[in-house]
């Protein structure tokens, strides 16, 4: 959810993340996107190239994977796409991935960098793993991969070797804390 953004971003990557000049929205994963039949179908461009940590394709088939999988579980991080009810995520080609509307939505693209459907998993890994340890040990596409996680407590990352921007990220090693009130976050950081 948005609540974790910078844990998310740093396993998964993002699709489309808020960055350009005035906070506009840019493609990450993506590398863009085009409107088409009056703003009822988008079709979204996967960068090339792309693998993720587990070594296996980052590529439309996977985004729409993704997609399908969100709108399913009918998580609570959803955005209120209006999609169509028949085939509303398709795959156009190895790395153009469409989403098809029920009706004109003009803020699609300007919803992802809030909501699960911006970050995509590696269904090998989930597929593999299941649900449950998946939860514990996510495979994305970002720059850096789980190392450990002490539920409600500490998450430990460490520099994705295959990331696809060269020579990043700059840090060997990431690590969250998670805490449970403001002042114990203070006597966190004040103790270290």
């Amino acid at each position: 959810p948005a609540t974790n953004m910078d844990m998310e971003n740093s396993i998964f990557g993002s699709l489309f993340e808020l960055a350009g000049k005035n906070g506009k929205l840019v493609p990450d994963l993506a590398t863009g996107y085009k409107v088409l039949d009056h703003g009822l179908t988008y079709e979204v461009f996967i960068r090339h190239g792309v693998e993720f940590s587990d070594g296996t394709p980052f590529n439309a088939q996977a985004v729409v994977y993704n997609w399908r999988r969100d709108f399913r579980l009918k998580d609570n991080d959803l955005p209120l796409w209006p999609i169509a009810s028949k085939n509303p995520f398709t795959v156009a080609g190895p790395y153009t991935a469409e989403i098809h509307l029920a009706k004109r939505y003009t803020p699609l693209i300007n919803t992802f960098h809030i909501h699960d459907v911006n970050w995509i998993v590696s269904p090998t890994a989930l597929r593999k793993m299941g649900e449950q340890k998946f939860k514990l040990a996510p495979v994305g596409a970002g720059p850096f991969t789980v190392v450990s996680d002490t539920v409600s407590s500490q998450l430990v990352l460490k520099k994705n070797p295959h990331y696809w921007q060269k020579g990043l990220p700059h840090i060997d090693k990431l690590i969250f804390k998670s805490v449970a009130t403001d002042e114990s976050a203070l006597e966190a950081m004040q103790s270290n």
